[in-house]
């Protein structure tokens, strides 16, 4: 908790309540878990059966209508296939399938499935069935997510553009098909993963020859000055510095070597800052891009309702000047620069926020709401005059 600065303190960790219980105010941030999900059985593209523990599944609430799902899995053998681990990060993170061919679903698993206790089968995700899919964007002109995510988050049900029934909380996914996720790897010696096994792992690619690149070679000289963060790394072999995070803000990854003292250590050492400390930092990161993007839907919404003469003047201006009540709100609560004192998660927030576009997006979104509001305000002068 002290790791942060007192005011991501307070956001993250509020509860809302004094030392005697009592309720003070309504909190920032709510977290609804699930404990009924043990493992993960998942088979890939390529026909590869993975199994995973299930470790956490987390929903965290904001009171801006704002909600991530977190899920947590882990593995101790996965480990001897790099391969596999790169396809995995690929494929598991498809929300719905972005294209099929004949081999079936692209960059997808054909079957994802969430197993409970007693080894009960919950759900079946499946990928290969385009009708599934295709008829929901038709009907609802938005994409549809896999069963298995819709299972975690039930009750929720999933946004219907043309739907009036009130009676249930409804979500739509932001962003495409491509969920971001953070990634801990201990390797027994990672300076054997060539370049090419870096970018892979680090920008969510799928497996490939190592001795090969997945991108250009003149985009490839700009990776470690882009992605990787290397104040514990050294390229040759040394006794400690052998931690890399890269970071292309849709993925963070760390890598390390497998020994039991710092990096893969669960309650002090590295393992306990990647699902601690950093995964705070990634869920402030990502909150304020979705944020931030929701806040823009709602201004174009709002223009495009009035371009088409679907509201009155007097409408659209409440409904800009919410939209501004909303922004400030956000910059002055929840919009951080900055989340700790210390050097190393100053520069790594720092990165993950650029790459991730928040600060340019936080600009544009004030001004367009600025400008929406100040046009009200001359057209109402010169009406006035």
């Amino acid at each position: 908790m002290v790791y942060f600065h007192p005011f991501i303190q307070r956001f993250l960790y509020d509860n809302a309540e004094n030392f005697e219980g009592k309720k003070k105010h309504r909190p920032v941030l709510q977290i609804c878990r699930r404990t009924d999900v043990t493992k993960l059985k998942i088979t890939l593209r390529e026909g590869q059966e993975l199994e995973f523990e299930v470790n956490r599944i987390h929903l965290y609430v904001f009171d801006i209508e704002v909600a991530i799902l977190i899920m947590e899995i882990s593995s101790q053998t996965l480990a001897t296939n790099l391969g596999q681990i790169q396809d995995f990060l690929d494929q598991f993170r498809r929300a719905y399938p972005p294209y099929w061919d004949r081999d079936g679903a692209g960059h997808s698993p054909q079957v994802v499935k969430f197993i409970g206790n007693n080894n009960e089968l919950l759900v079946e995700g499946q990928y290969n069935e385009p009708k599934d899919y295709l008829s929901f964007v038709k009907g609802y002109k938005i994409s549809p997510l896999a069963e298995h995510w819709k299972f975690l988050l039930k009750p929720f049900a999933p946004f219907e553009r043309f739907n009036v029934n009130r009676d249930k909380v409804r979500y739509q996914q932001i962003e495409d098909e491509r969920i971001p996720y953070m990634a801990y790897f201990a390797f027994d010696d990672p300076r054997l993963l060539t370049k090419g096994d870096m970018m892979r792992l680090g920008l969510a690619d799928g497996s490939g020859d190592s001795d090969s690149l997945p991108y250009s070679s003149q985009f490839a000289k700009q990776f470690e000055r882009d992605y990787c963060y290397d104040r514990f790394w050294e390229t040759d072999r040394h006794e400690w510095m052998n931690t890399r995070y890269i970071c292309c803000g849709y993925a963070f990854t760390m890598i390390g070597t497998d020994e039991p003292y710092f990096f893969s250590d669960a309650k002090v050492g590295a393992l306990a800052h990647f699902r601690h400390h950093y995964f705070q930092m990634g869920l402030i990161a990502h909150f304020h891009k979705a944020a931030l993007l929701m806040l823009w839907d709602e201004l174009a919404q709002a223009v495009a309702k009035f371009s088409k003469v679907q509201q009155s003047r007097q409408q659209f201006h409440d409904e800009v000047r919410d939209i501004l009540e909303k922004l400030l709100n956000f910059s002055h609560r929840y919009w951080f620069t900055e989340v700790s004192n210390q050097v190393q998660p100053k520069e790594l927030f720092d990165m993950w926020s650029k790459h991730l576009g928040s600060r340019e997006l936080f600009e544009r979104v004030m001004k367009e709401a600025q400008d929406a509001h100040q046009y009200f305000q001359k057209k109402k002068k010169l009406s006035v005059n």
